[in-house]
């Protein structure tokens, strides 16, 4: 799935940047194209550096179930899910593969790139919160919506970042009235909606006045 040049930047990369191991866990039932793309592009990852460790499950397993993976959203895709709450639900494919591979190297450096101010307003919330992020692979601007998500996940387990891929999960792009995107979503609250490509302090703010209701 990763071409040849594309493999050889990704591994230079990975060798220079990646600090620790990052355990990806791959939730697919290899049903359909969609899902064999998915444990192609992971299997791919793990072969690129020894610090991404790969591990597929079923929708169904057990695993499943621990993680609060929803059975019929294949694939889903966790990010060293021991640390943090960081999702993907749907292959990152198209513009926001590399958004993704940002991720893991954040993660992997345990980076939290966020102003140390609004680091602390995080800290402080009381709800557990619950970012999706509404995104199709051509949407320049999704990448950025999604990284702002997943940063802010990182700051405390309170927060899980989602990104959902609204092709592929068309039942929840209809139920939360997906007409563009990046479209952000908290709690599943159809009250609690934005649209576009939100700089993080606003994102920030919308989570903290969503926690203080």
């Amino acid at each position: 799935m990763i071409d040849e040049e594309s493999k050889t930047i990704l591994k230079k990369k990975f060798e220079k940047e990646m600090k620790r191991t990052v355990d990806m866990y791959v939730f697919i039932n290899d049903k359909d194209q969609y899902d064999k793309i998915t444990r192609e592009i992971a299997e791919e990852l793990s072969q690129l550096s020894d610090k991404i460790s790969v591990k597929f499950f079923t929708t169904t397993s057990e695993e499943a179930d621990k993680y609060k993976v929803d059975a019929e959203r294949s694939p889903t895709i966790l990010i060293d899910p021991e640390n943090y709450n960081i999702k993907y639900t749907g292959a990152p494919l198209g513009l926001e593969f590399k958004a993704f591979i940002d991720t893991i190297i954040m993660v992997s450096q345990d980076r939290i790139d966020i102003p140390s101010n609004l680091v602390d307003e995080l800290k402080q919330i009381k709800k557990d919160i619950l970012i999706q992020v509404y995104i199709t692979p051509t949407c320049p601007y999704c990448p950025i919506s999604v990284e702002n998500a997943n940063k802010m996940a990182m700051v405390t387990k309170k927060i899980t970042a989602e990104c959902v891929e609204a092709t592929r999960n068309m039942d929840l792009a209809t139920k939360f009235n997906v007409s563009g995107v990046p479209q952000q979503v908290i709690n599943l609250d159809i009250n609690a909606i934005s649209v576009g490509a939100l700089p993080i302090e606003q994102l920030i703010k919308q989570v903290i006045d969503y926690d203080k209701r």
